[in-house]
This record gives C-alpha cells, sequence and structure tokens, in this order.
C-alpha cells in the first residue's frame, strides 16, 4: 500500500447554499463566542461605529469567532483534495464569514491552498478549502493572516 492510499482525499462543493448552511452551523454551535459578542455589543464600551466599519467593509458579515482550527495544505486536482501529510499547523480564529476566516498563529503561513477542521461539538468536523490572501508578522513568533473560502469539502472519497 502506497503513501497516497493512506492519505483521505475529500470532494470539493462550491455550493453558495451549502456554504451559508455550513457557516450557521460553525457560528450556532459556537454559542459561547457569540454569547460573548452580545455581551459587548450591550456593554458601555462597545463602540458602534468601529463596529459597523468592521462589518460593512466585506461584502459578507464576519462575526469574530475564537476557536482552535487545524490547517493542512492540501493539494488541489479538479474537485479532488487532498492532504500533504506533516503539513498540519493549530491556528486560532479572529473572524469568520461566508467568503473569508481571519486567523492568528505562531509560524508563518506560506501561499497556497488549505484544509481547514473546524470542531462543532456534537456533529463530524466542518471542512472548508481556504486559500491565502495575505499574511503578515505582528511580533516575533505571531501572524495574522486571512484566507478566502474556496468552497465546502465532503468526506474522504
Amino acid at each position: 500500500m502506497s503513501l497516497v492510499e493512506l492519505l483521505p482525499c475529500y470532494r470539493l462543493c462550491r455550493s453558495e447554499l451549502k456554504l451559508r448552511r455550513t457557516f450557521r452551523k460553525i457560528v450556532s454551535r459556537n454559542a459561547l463566542a457569540v454569547r460573548n459578542f452580545q455581551r459587548a455589543a450591550e456593554s458601555d464600551e462597545f463602540d458602534l461605529e468601529q463596529a459597523q466599519t468592521f462589518l460593512n467593509r466585506r461584502t459578507s458579515i464576519r462575526h469574530r469567532l475564537q476557536v482552535p482550527v487545524y490547517l493542512s495544505k492540501v493539494q488541489v486536482s479538479g474537485l479532488r483534495v487532498v492532504p500533504r501529510e506533516g503539513s498540519s499547523l493549530l491556528v486560532v480564529t479572529r473572524d469568520l464569514s461566508v467568503h473569508g476566516v481571519g486567523i492568528v498563529h505562531d509560524e508563518p503561513l506560506t501561499e497556497g491552498r488549505y484544509l481547514a477542521e473546524f470542531d462543532v461539538m456534537d456533529a463530524s468536523p466542518v471542512r472548508l478549502l481556504l486559500a491565502v490572501r495575505w499574511s503578515r508578522s505582528i511580533d516575533d513568533w505571531s501572524y495574522r493572516s486571512g484566507l478566502e473560502v474556496q468552497g465546502l469539502l465532503r468526506e474522504p472519497l
């Protein structure tokens, strides 16, 4: 048996409706993050103008969401997506929208495409195909990056 046969292979789905449903699933399953955002909105420290700027700069609403996510570099061939061995990286999300994910991480992120695996508690993990759009160093061993959602990954073939 070759190494390629051991790696899972995922099907890429680019349906906007399925992406929106998946996005809602990720946000709703992280109820604590949503409650924290609501508490911040009700506090005296909440800056409505800053929040509107944060939300309106993009084509879709971004939700502040801080959850750990595993990223794995992938090889894409048509609708087949195969993770590369040994390329897993643990990151923390900053915000999430239907079209993109903001992350913070402690290792440089190279250009390319990544599989992001979100744990949604009581269901199987949600996997998205993401492409790096920008990445910058914040300070020593701390980086911030923006990734574009390119599709939803279905169970291994």
